[in-house]
């Protein structure tokens, strides 16, 4: 099923700041860094990526970052060519092998950054 969901958001198309976010995500950022840095609150920036997310046709972080390294949404700016590969693009099997590892530390680390973001 997610084949068929990736391949249908292959036509979606993310813009540039949103693979960036992605990218941000999937090298370990918070999503309170990657507010920060794209000069958003963590609150709008999690109704941002949510919105990502079901563009994706996913409901979460980890299947979300998934979805984008086997559309290539995370290799650079440039939107994958759909004329170039028919469906998915290649995978980055390291990215794809580091991200169970990657997501348990962002949710570690985003806790403890929610928390602070409460009482502010």
């Amino acid at each position: 099923m997610l084949e068929k969901e990736v391949s249908m958001a292959g036509q979606m198309g993310l813009s540039p700041a949103e693979r960036q976010w992605l990218r941000s995500l999937a090298e370990g950022a918070t999503v309170v860094e990657v507010a920060a840095a794209s000069g958003y609150s963590a609150r709008h920036m999690r109704r941002l990526l949510a919105d990502v997310y079901r563009r994706l046709g996913v409901t979460g972080r980890v299947p979300a970052l998934v979805a984008a390294a086997k559309l290539g949404l995370l290799d650079d700016d440039r939107p994958p060519s759909a004329a170039s590969t028919p469906g998915p693009g290649p995978v980055d099997e390291s990215l794809v092998a580091r991200l169970p590892e990657t997501m348990r530390n962002l949710g570690r680390a985003e806790n403890r950054g929610t928390a602070r973001d409460v009482h502010r």
